[in-house]
């Protein structure tokens, strides 16, 4: 079959259409998948559609940690070191004025969680990865080419 330079024309903007709804479609599972702890992994969230393909990108520091695995690059020869400033705490007894000073975590770093509370993170501890966004990724592929029509979902026309 000879085509058209309209034709070829057609069908690529048909294939990046089609390309550009699957992307979208990854980055919303990707989404759904990512792990939440404090947010700011899933708000570091990003797509982006240069001339071939998408891009998915989660940007916050520890985000290739989380979605592959391994250790942190924090070391247990560099504990985590908060300075705290003067201030007034209440105890059992009463209002205590506290100096500042600094806090050193040998076991972690110290996150303020949405709700106001403090968890200590680990900072020394490898792991396996979430691998929230391959598998996004692999669940759509396989859905979408193991069914009839493929692809056909994502395009906007079946014909050219």
């Amino acid at each position: 079959m000879n085509w058209t330079s309209e034709q070829q024309a057609q069908l690529e903007q048909l294939i990046t259409a089609g390309i550009n709804r699957l992307g979208n479609s990854v980055f919303v599972e990707s989404q759904r998948r990512v792990p939440v702890v404090t947010g700011n992994l899933k708000s570091s969230g990003s797509i982006a559609f240069p001339t071939e393909g998408f891009e998915i990108t989660y940007s916050a520091p520890y985000a290739n940690r989380i979605e592959v695995g391994g250790q942190d690059t924090a070391s247990a020869a560099e504990p985590w070191v908060q300075k705290v400033p003067a201030h007034i705490r209440k105890t059992k007894k009463g209002r205590v004025r506290v100096a500042a000073h600094t806090k050193t975590y040998t076991t972690g770093k110290p996150v303020q969680m949405p709700d106001g509370q403090w968890r200590i993170f680990k900072t020394t501890t490898s792991s396996g990865g979430r691998h929230f966004l391959g598998r996004s990724l692999k669940s759509l592929l396989i859905s979408t080419l193991s069914t009839t029509g493929g692809l056909q979902k994502y395009l906007t026309t079946d014909t050219i």
